[in-house]
């Protein structure tokens, strides 16, 4: 499941660097987030193992990375002078964030059950 996820990642992220110029850096943000949300509640309601479960997955893991080139494009027009260092704080910084997410929801995991 991992691998799919990781796959549709990288499907997101060429969709988003594909959209990001033609509907603008904001609106491509704001509007995959939201749309993340539809897939995301799937996957809590939905059965898992069933083709729908991998379905939405796949889904979820496309729309969640289709952000990230806009937010490096904005970084990058923050700083002129040094885009791949705004490129790599972005993408630092959310490696970092998700990272201290992953320890949250474990611990949220083993106090829940």
């Amino acid at each position: 499941m991992a691998a799919r996820s990781s796959f549709a990642g990288g499907l997101g992220s060429i969709l988003g660097g594909f959209l990001a110029p033609r509907l603008g850096p904001v609106l491509t943000i704001v509007g995959a987030f939201l749309l993340t949300l539809f897939p995301l509640l799937a996957v809590i309601a939905s059965e898992p193992g069933t083709a729908l479960y991998f379905a939405v997955i796949v889904l979820a893991g496309i729309l969640i990375f289709v952000p990230v080139p806009a937010l490096i494009i904005i970084a990058q027009e923050f700083v002129p002078g040094a885009p791949a260092t705004a490129s790599g704080m972005v993408l630092g910084l959310g490696w970092a964030l998700a990272g201290i997410g992953y320890v949250v929801l474990g611990r949220v995991q083993e106090t829940v059950g």
